[in-house]
């Protein structure tokens, strides 16, 4: 079955036109041609059904996958699109129709299947020393010593007090001869001598049931340090026997295309994460370089199910992640005219200044403006805009954060103190804050109230997920304000303030089920995110004063 795959449009006149530039694959809209080849690539998947063989892999694939389109010009000029899925499926990195790995681990007598028997092998080892009754009997043997020391040292001090009450009472009867006051003397000494002789034979049997079961588990350690050392040797061998190339001509191992990109950005030179190159965009991509495709435009979507805590919805289009994919892009992407990145755009909008006096303000931020400083080099922060808009802005330190896609109020504190303050106000619960959304489906309940804990998805920062162990609660209670064909209009009322909570509370399943519209993280980017702080009350920190401060959403 081929690869290169031909669209199918009824005529070369509705054929939509390819776009100018390469996608941002960061934060972007699908492009028509995209969703045309991610269509195809859907009825490819469904046309499966029916066949047996295929149940399995069908399965997997419906337990959750991302799937990837890239839109090429072919070496006739012709516009095709090649499909990718994510990882692996049914323990095979290949199926017909997608594009091939980067690599194939797979492979049978290959190096990374040699080098996990070695890695299970010292598994089974440490699972076995671990769950031994040899170790079970040293720890047993531990305590027994340990009780046995206590019980004979608690022993022989209740006699010794016994006998030192004897002693006593015998000298308070008084007419003890000079040989009876020795002898009382000299049984004293012997006794505390004898406690001593106990304490050093009952410490040396603790010690040597410790150094038994220490010696037992450096024996486990050392296999897990052996272990580590394998894995880390095998994942050296992956990078540098993976290969990615770019546009300008170039080609280079994954373990140095992620160390360019650590360089380029002043970050520690570390080994790249366990996955890095088995994504959609990587294979894409690399399949084109090597068959001289021309790379057009490409899009990443979850098919199947959402995985526990995670905000993937089936039929959503995702980014590519931070943590595998954008080191290899930042690589793999050179030579390409890219769209830019929409976040690095400089802010145009002004930000207006709805509450002034002496200590504070409320200002209105516009979407697309960073709160505070970051790594984004064109952005505006409030704080910049702020004292471009105020002539008193004195110290000018925002008292709280917005998401950059997040329109609406914020308070600036004017002095250190009144910041201070402000903060202390804000971690209180001192602050009511309303945010206006419009979320992309219909909430059943009129009013409710949210309560999912939230954790950084380590693997793919800055997005956050559910995490019922680890995760900070995190409380928002909801008000349906309107239903329309476009969404529901709520009003979302923060009880806690963690990163992204709005915007996963609606996303979450568990949660409104229905993600905000626009949001590139947890849904589907198209135009703005809808979100925006409404209102915010609090009582003044110098006045004492009740301010409620209200902007309507513009939109």
């Amino acid at each position: 079955m081929p690869v290169i795959h031909r669209f199918e449009f009824a005529s070369p006149a509705v054929a939509p036109s390819p776009p100018e530039r390469f996608t941002w694959p960061f934060c972007y809209e699908p492009h028509p041609l995209v969703i045309a080849a991610m269509t195809a690539i859907e009825g490819y998947i469904n046309s499966l059904r029916d066949d047996p063989a295929e149940r399995r892999w069908l399965a997997e694939l419906d337990a959750g996958k991302m799937l990837g389109a890239l839109v090429v010009r072919d070496r006739e000029g012709a516009l095709a699109f090649l499909a990718a899925f994510s990882g692996t499926i049914a323990d095979s990195y290949r199926h017909p129709y997608f594009v091939p790995p980067l690599l194939d681990l797979m492979e049978p007598g290959g190096f990374y299947l040699t080098g996990m028997e070695g890695i299970n092998s010292l598994n089974s080892d440490i699972e076995a020393r671990q769950r031994s009754d040899a170790l079970t009997g040293l720890e047993r043997d531990l305590a027994a010593a340990e009780q046995r020391a206590d019980s004979l040292i608690a022993a022989a001090k209740r006699e010794a007090d016994r006998e030192r009450s004897e002693r006593h009472e015998l000298r308070r009867g008084g007419n003890l001869t000079a040989e009876q006051q020795a002898a009382l003397i000299a049984r004293s000494q012997f006794q505390k001598a004898e406690l001593k002789r106990l304490r050093r034979t009952v410490a040396q049997e603790v010690e040597q049931a410790r150094q038994a079961l220490a010696g037992e588990r450096e024996a486990i350690e050392r296999l897990k340090r052996e272990r580590a050392a394998l894995s880390a040797a095998l994942q050296h061998a992956i990078f540098t026997s993976m290969r990615v190339s770019n546009a300008a001509g170039e080609c280079t191992t994954v373990l140095d295309a992620v160390a360019r990109y650590q360089r380029d950005a002043g970050m520690p030179v570390t080994p790249p994460p366990g996955g890095t190159g088995d994504c959609c965009a990587p294979k894409l991509l690399q399949y084109a370089y090597d068959h001289g495709l021309q790379p057009l435009c490409m899009g990443e979507m979850w098919w199947g199910r959402e995985h526990e805590g995670e905000l993937r919805r089936h039929g959503s289009w995702y980014p590519s992640c931070n943590s595998k994919c954008k080191p290899l892009l930042h690589f793999m992407l050179q030579g390409l005219e890219v769209d830019p990145d929409p976040m690095d755009r400089r802010c145009e909008e002004p930000l207006r200044v709805l509450h002034d006096d002496r200590w504070l303000s409320v200002v209105s931020k516009p979407a697309g403006m960073l709160s505070q400083p970051g790594k984004l080099v064109n952005a505006v922060t409030v704080e910049q805009a702020y004292r471009d808009a105020v002539a008193d802005a004195g110290e000018a330190m925002v008292a709280h954060r917005l998401d950059m896609d997040t329109s609406g109020l914020m308070v600036i504190a004017k002095t250190a103190a009144v910041h201070k303050a402000l903060q202390q106000l804000f971690a209180t619960g001192g602050v009511a804050k309303h945010y206006t959304a419009i979320v992309a489906g219909e909430v059943s309940a009129d009013s409710g109230v949210i309560d999912l804990p939230l954790a950084p998805c380590l693997d793919d920062r800055p997005r956050q997920q559910v995490d019922i162990e680890r995760g900070k609660r995190a409380v928002t209670r909801y008000t349906v304000l309107e239903r329309t064909p476009r969404g529901t209009r709520v009003d979302l009322e923060p009880l806690t303030g963690r990163t992204h909570q709005l915007r996963v509370h609606a996303a979450h399943r568990a949660g409104l089920a229905a993600p905000i519209v626009g949001d590139r993280l947890y849904g589907t980017a198209a135009g703005r995110l809808m979100l925006h702080a409404t209102t915010i009350a609090f009582a003044h920190p110098i006045t004492g004063e009740a301010l409620t401060i209200t902007d309507p959403p513009p939109f």
